[in-house]
């Protein structure tokens, strides 16, 4: 039979239903990859809750840095970096480091206060090259060389001089951006981020030209954010849990950190052969000649326990939603901006407990002015909906970051301290970075219990200096504002 020519199958008909057929497929695909790589199991010993140790309390110091103003002067008093270093000149067999930001990249303003970067590499190279048997090692974030896009020189000089350097390896993690995500493994993953350089430095005003496909990588929103700090002292472990990182831009920023001796550091070794791991490496083997811990004192002491990624959130959870009328809450934080912390809050000053927050006003970042978000809409959200029960003041940031994350908790007798790298973020909480914070539980009687908690009021209250301003100085209650938030948070299409 022969077919007319109007019976015949369009040439073009033909071409625009298999590109039809393509697109589907395409998006199909990107939709089913995302939902794996959103949901997809964790990395063996990620999200972790470690062994509740014992401290004798001489063993445990609370360490902060602020920045504040004093008979019309700005000043930065720093603890954290000085010990760290301290305790680097004192170690004779081990090292281990691993830290978020790692470099001293100047921002829009392009200035530095203090080189922290090159100070903490130029000691760890001078402890190698004293003695060559020390084992060093770096564990830190793509973030640092745009993503492969651009050379760290500070990591090269360590690496040439025998100090094992690794940076983490995030494809392993979940997916925080989905809606980014997807589209970009498939179009650009497989291309790498090298290249020719000609678009700016996003992190280093003054920083080599990166590849457009490292732009391209920032905004999958992934990272080690950790910030910890291990090494023998004395025949012992020493180990810092902080909020600080080694970074130039940072290093006037105000944070908290605990130091802590002992067998508490075998739990920091586990929690880091896990990031090695997900990162095709492993740790250099441990000291094997360490001395164990004696056993402390009944009115002396304080247990630690190490808490990673989403283990944060549960403690913090269930500490935030067992206070009741007698019980305060005193939370310090950079980010405030999860859902199921914001109702835990909210449920707490029902109860009636006495709960006051002390936020960064998110105006600052390196030189760039920020919007606010999370914080301010959050805080009008937390104030409206208490009826002002719950108590805010913003610490007063003057280009620098309160960049601090420590929640505080005083119920029957007992304090509990939970600090280290989380922001209380969805992002920060729900297993997608990697986060490490310690809590510690001590009586409220100790002296180093009455120290943080005293220094906390002394910022809230701004005594012995102006730390911190009230409510209304940053007060937002812009209704697009909190949605652009909310939708943020949910969909991870933000860099908090």
């Amino acid at each position: 039979m022969i077919m007319l020519k109007s019976e015949l199958p369009s040439n073009k008909n033909f071409f625009w239903k298999r590109l039809l057929f393509l697109v589907i497929f395409i998006f199909v695909t990107a939709v089913l990859l995302e939902i794996y790589q959103t949901l997809k199991p964790l990395p063996i010993d990620l999200s972790m809750t470690g062994q509740e140790i014992v401290v004798n309390i001489n063993d445990l110091s609370w360490l902060a840095d602020e920045t504040y103003t004093l008979d019309n002067k700005r000043l930065n008093k720093q603890t954290i970096f000085e010990t760290i270093f301290s305790s680097i000149d004192n170690a004779e067999q081990y090292i281990l480091v691993d830290m978020f930001l790692f470099n001293d990249g100047v921002g829009l303003d392009g200035t530095v206060s203090r080189a922290l970067a090159k100070e903490f590499s130029e000691k760890l190279i001078a402890k190698k090259q004293a003695n060559p048997d020390v084992r060093i090692t770096v564990i830190t974030d793509p973030i640092n060389t745009v993503y492969g896009g651009a050379p760290n020189l500070i990591f090269k000089t360590m690496a040439d001089a025998g100090i094992s350097v690794i940076e983490t390896k995030l494809s392993p993690l979940r997916d925080s951006n989905p809606l980014y995500s997807g589209p970009w493994r498939l179009l650009f993953y497989v291309f790498g981020t090298r290249g020719l350089t000609w678009l700016p430095n996003p992190f280093d005003a003054q920083g080599p030209a990166v590849t457009l496909r490292a732009w391209l990588a920032i905004p999958n929103f992934k990272a080690n954010h950790r910030k910890v700090f291990l090494a023998d002292s004395q025949g012992r472990w020493l180990s810092v849990i902080a909020s600080a990182n080694p970074h130039g831009g940072s290093s006037n920023h105000s944070n908290v950190a605990w130091l802590i001796k002992g067998g508490f550091g075998n739990e920091i070794y586990k929690a880091e052969m896990a990031v090695a791991r997900l990162s095709g490496v492993e740790l250099l083997p441990a000291p094997s000649n360490l001395i164990k811990d004696k056993e402390v004192g009944q009115n002396s002491y304080a247990k630690v326990t190490m808490l990673t990624e989403g283990k944060i959130k549960t403690k913090a959870l269930e500490l935030i939603n067992s206070v009741g009328t007698t019980d305060s809450i005193r939370l310090a934080m950079f980010y405030l901006s999860d859902r199921d912390i914001v109702e835990a809050l909210l449920a707490g000053a029902e109860r009636g407990a006495d709960i006051k927050l002390l936020l960064d006003p998110n105006k600052d970042a390196f030189g760039y002015q920020k919007n606010g978000i999370p914080n301010r809409p959050v805080v009008g959200e937390l104030v409206e909906k208490s009826g002002g029960k719950i108590k805010v003041r913003w610490y007063d940031t003057q280009g620098e970051q309160f960049h601090t994350k420590q929640l505080l908790v005083e119920k029957g007798g007992m304090l509990s301290v939970l600090l280290g790298s989380a922001n209380y973020t969805r992002r920060n909480l729900d297993d997608l970075n990697l986060e490490a914070d310690a809590l510690v539980t001590m009586p409220t009687k100790l002296p180093i219990a009455r120290v943080i908690t005293g220094r906390f009021d002394k910022w809230y209250n701004n005594q012995e200096g102006q730390y911190s301003l009230d409510y209304k100085s940053y007060q937002d209650n812009s209704f697009w504002k909190y949605w652009l938030y909310r939708f943020q948070e949910f969909s991870g299409m933000s860099s908090f």
